[in-house]
């Protein structure tokens, strides 16, 4: 006799497990600030649950403590920086012509990042991911020194020649944001590719570099800020 050949309804079919993960990390990045070639230095630690929604496809949400330090140096200055403007000096008009500033900022991001497998093997993966960072504020302290330009023009009442004297004073402010005052809702855009390998037995280690882009100003200074880095996590 012919054996039967037994056919399975495709709607008999298991589906794919989709698993939830845990992953945690240090991240080391460099800013830069506006039009200046100014690097600044940073580090986070996060924690991450990344739940998978296809084979392909799964989303990754966060939570991670940052600490940045920005440092501005000899930079041009104009009629404002910084949210300061030169005050009036014996009636006359200033221009702030250069200053410096030392920004220290203390921040938890809440990232919100949708993960694409490229090459998924059974212990491996190359992917590349985007989303957004909401940025809440924790602490904002700033200190600055602004160089002002005065200048006084003078006409002799006999000869009628002109001149000028200029005149230019040095101001050091030091401020600081109250805590939480600030909150840069989906403030920056993220985008980055990285490599998964195995780490153990059940773990793995990713190497993720990535950008991030301003979607709007940043900071209770209204700065526009990018940074970049690589990002190390342990996958559980």
């Amino acid at each position: 006799p012919t054996p039967e050949k037994l056919l399975m309804d495709p709607g008999d079919l298991p589906r794919e497990k989709k698993t939830t993960t845990i992953l945690t990390g240090l991240t080391g990045m460099m800013a830069s600030i506006d039009n200046t070639s100014t690097i600044s230095q940073g580090v986070s630690i996060g924690f991450y649950i990344e739940q998978q929604l296809t084979r392909r496809i799964s989303v990754r949400p966060g939570l991670a403590m940052a600490r940045h330090n920005y440092a501005l140096d000899n930079i041009s200055g104009g009629s404002e920086a910084l949210g300061y403007s030169a005050p009036d000096l014996a009636g006359l008009s200033g221009a702030t012509t250069s200053y410096e500033a030392n920004i220290d900022v203390i921040s938890v991001e809440v990232p919100v990042n949708f993960v694409f497998s490229i090459l998924k093997r059974s212990r491996s993966n190359l992917f590349v991911s985007t989303g957004a960072s909401t940025v809440i504020y924790l602490n904002q302290h700033m200190t600055s020194s602004f160089d002002n330009t005065y200048t006084k023009t003078t006409v002799d009442s006999y000869s009628g020649e002109v001149s000028y004297e200029s005149v230019t004073t040095s101001v050091k402010i030091e401020s600081g944001q109250e805590i939480l005052n600030r909150v840069d809702f989906m403030g920056l855009a993220n985008f980055s590719a990285g490599y998964s390998l195995p780490f153990g037995k059940t773990s793995h280690l990713l190497f993720e570099p990535f950008v991030q882009l301003p979607v709007k100003d940043l900071t209770s200074l209204n700065l526009r800020i990018r940074y970049g880095g690589l990002s190390m996590k342990v996958q559980f």
